[in-house]
């Protein structure tokens, strides 16, 4: 039996050629187009998606044993296919050998181009991604029918399938230079532990050697004050509380269009390797790449190495590689060389892995001079590895003529707290610490040596290299580019940033501009105001003494970011609760002026949700770590909403339900509530990471009680912020 899926394949940009658009990998539009797939896209969804072998993920469509996959391509004259395959235990279990062939049918030709004959019961097969390459003869060229069929001995077991991931076809010639961005992101790196940026340790030659060969931006800032958000702003250009890429929502919603999609669609290989799942496959982060491994907090080496091995199988490609590493992140364990270095002499208790600081930050313990300086050593010292690491990747990249021409980035996704404002780690607060990073640009059109003093943020890295390859910038983005910023367009005394911490503690919103700092605290509506020029280490809040500065950074997070969150706001999260039975929540919502704009997040097939009327039913199962949500409005802001819940297997019955910013626990199971009541205010509540607090909770936003909140705001800045595209 044959499963033949049909398309006419364009030629792709600069001689690569997907397979074909919108199926896989580069081109993956097939979903959003399923017209252009003759009534086929049914099975194709049922048979595409992401798969992991080995911490690798890839996007990839099943092949059965027996079946065929074939599509309409253009096959270059003495080009070559290039694809990777996968299988796991099962297929061993199905036969010990299989047959793997590639043939291109048109008008008098009939060729076989290979066949792979694959061991299922090898072990550096079985459970991982295996790279394949076939040359096409020379005279097997022009609009052919490309299959992939999968055979096994007449007398095996039913079952068994491979996976087939990111076919690509490669054109012999290429005219011009490859285009290819590589990003290298360390994470917790804070700019003013570096030498390029005035550090006196000697903590990173190679990065200073790089920097001196590029654009160095003095006084980049991120948007968000831990991994995911930081990221997630990275990847679209836009505030993490825009795309709900919060704490409360940890997963980049699919609406969204990452930059790795964007630039796939371009046909470019694509390839992320990430230390932690939050900048990758659990957050959403991963959509966009061909490729996408994980190594779980390894040193940079590992990553590097892997990085390496990649870009030599794809150096006749475009390819845009994000390059994700961890070093100077917590636990501070730097390599055997390094350890010591900085800090030879020390005695204490904190030896050489620091993990859980968080009771340092909540008061309960003291660090001496001795032991915090020794802490800054050692996270000194990873930053020394780390450097020697990324180091010798730029020196391979010199070697191999792949350097001059590349677009190579290093930036990070947020600093480091060292008690300057009493916490350690991160994703406590909004001072410099948390919110400084680096970013050091070096390609074509970039100036060696030069220095940008402007205000600017790491998610302007999203229309940098968009215009850098040519690709259309999206709209209705908060980043800008930071080539308008090299060229002096961007008036840098009128540009204001937005970042959020919604990791710790009480919820909070800072706006940057070059002059000040303004952070305000959701929950109890707290306001520090800090001078960065003339107090850059923000110790002293001026807020009492320019209250009229205060107010018009008041007003422009409070339209922004709160009023964002309109409406009635319903999100069930479990953690490693250990429950008897399904674990899962049921109710029923009664709006007696009817429902308006209903929306749900990562609830799945299984889940019951109902709108009947001005009824709403559900039945919602939760695993752990995991949370879901939905969202509503209602015809009347004055409305009481009646609420009756239940979770009839939860080994928490008593305290399941929390209501209002400050979760407030329930004692009853039904109860209704009213927008206006005071004890929702502004804002949302503050949930802990992984999943957050267990339970079904319930916060409102209102517009109302917003507009009767925030004061006036002179005409002038108006205009300014519409100008900017902050407001409509």
């Amino acid at each position: 039996m044959l499963l033949i899926l049909t398309a006419l394949l364009p030629l792709g940009c600069g001689g690569r050629y997907a397979l074909p658009e919108g199926w896989l990998g580069h081109c993956y539009k097939l979903l959003e187009h399923p017209e252009s797939f003759a009534g086929k896209a049914d099975a194709l969804k049922l048979a595409t998606g992401y798969f992991t072998y080995n911490i690798d993920t890839r996007e990839a469509v099943r092949i059965g044993v027996s079946k065929a996959l074939s599509f309409d391509v253009f096959l270059p004259s003495e080009g070559k296919l290039k694809f990777a395959y996968g299988f796991g235990n099962e297929l061993s279990g199905y036969a010990p050998e299989v047959t793997l062939t590639v043939k291109a049918e048109a008008e008098g030709i009939d060729a076989e181009l290979e066949s792979l004959k694959i061991s299922t019961k090898d072990e550096d097969k079985a459970g991982h991604w295996s790279d394949a390459s076939i040359a096409f003869p020379a005279d097997v060229s022009g609009y052919m029918r490309l299959t992939f069929s999968l055979a096994g001995p007449k007398d095996a077991q039913p079952g068994g399938v491979m996976l087939i991931a990111h076919p690509t076809i490669v054109a012999p010639d290429k005219a011009g230079k490859f285009k290819r961005v590589i990003w290298i992101s360390i994470d917790t790196l804070r700019p003013d532990h570096l030498g390029c940026y005035g550090y006196q340790r000697p903590t990173s030659p190679n990065i200073d050697a790089f920097a001196k060969e590029a654009t160095l931006f003095e006084y980049c800032l991120t948007p968000g004050a831990w991994t995911f958000p930081s990221y997630a702003a990275m990847f679209t250009g836009k505030y993490p509380s825009i795309t709900g890429s919060t704490t409360n929502m940890q997963r980049l919603p699919p609406s969204e269009r990452t930059l790795a999609e964007l630039i796939s669609a371009t046909d470019m290989a694509t390839f992320s390797v990430q230390n932690i799942p939050w900048a990758g496959t659990q957050s959403g982060l991963n959509r966009g790449f061909d490729t996408c491994k994980l190594f779980w907090n390894e040193y940079a080496d590992v990553s590097l190495e892997y990085s390496r091995k990649w870009l030599a199988q794809h150096a006749d490609e475009d390819v845009f590689m994000f390059i994700h590493l961890f070093d100077p992140h917590v636990p501070y364990n730097p390599k055997d060389k390094f350890f010591g270095t900085f800090d030879p002499g020390y005695k204490g208790g904190y030896k050489r892995t620091v993990i859980g600081l968080e009771h340092i930050s909540e008061g309960k313990a003291k660090l001496s001079d001795a032991e915090r300086n020794h802490i800054i050593a050692l996270y000194d010292e990873d930053i020394l590895g780390c450097d020697e690491d990324v180091g010798n990747f730029l020196k391979f990249l010199k070697e191999n003529d792949i350097y001059s021409d590349s677009l190579i980035i290093i930036n990070s996704d947020h600093g480091e707290e060292f008690g300057e404002h009493g916490k350690y780690e991160h994703g406590h607060q909004l001072y410099n610490e948390s919110l400084l990073v680096p970013m050091i640009i070096r390609g074509p059109g970039y100036d060696k040596g030069k220095r940008i003093k402007g205000m600017c943020a790491d998610f302007d890295i999203f229309p940098t290299i968009l215009e850098w390859l040519k690709i259309e910038v999206s709209e209705g983005l908060n980043a800008v580019s930071l080539n308008n910023l090299m060229k002096g367009q961007v008036e840098k005394e009128k540009r204001w940033l937005l970042s959020e911490q919604m990791l710790t503690g009480v919820e909070q919103k800072a706006v940057s501009t070059d002059k000040y700092r303004y952070i305000f605290h959701t929950l109890d509506g707290k306001e520090e105001l800090y001078d960065v020029t003339e107090d850059p280490l923000l110790l002293a809040d001026i807020s009492a003494q320019r209250n009229a500065t205060s107010r018009n950074f008041r007003y422009f997070v409070r339209e922004y970011t709160l009023n964002q969150g309109t409406g009635w706001h319903v999100r069930i999260s479990r953690g490693k609760v250990d429950w008897a039975g399904e674990p899962f929540y049921e109710g029923k919502i009664i709006v007696p002026s009817g429902f308006v704009d209903v929306k749900r997040t990562q609830l799945g097939d299984k889940d019951e949700f109902e709108q009947n009327g001005n009824e709403l039913t559900f039945r919602i199962s939760i695993g752990q770590y995991n949370y879901k949500a939905f969202d509503f409005t209602t015809n009347d802001e004055n409305d009481r909403v009646l609420f009756e819940v239940a979770s009839p297997n939860n080994p928490n019955p008593n305290n399941f339900v929390f209501i209002g910013p400050e979760l407030t626990p329930m004692p009853d199971n039904s109860f209704t509530l009213c927008i206006l009541d005071p004890i929702f205010g502004l804002g949302m509540p503050q949930f802990l990471q992984s999943p957050g607090h267990d339970g079904l909770h319930i916060w409102g936003n209102s517009k109302t009680l917003h507009e009767k909140v925030t004061p006036e705001i002179d005409k002038e800045t108006v205009e300014a912020l519409k100008s900017l595209g902050y407001l409509q």
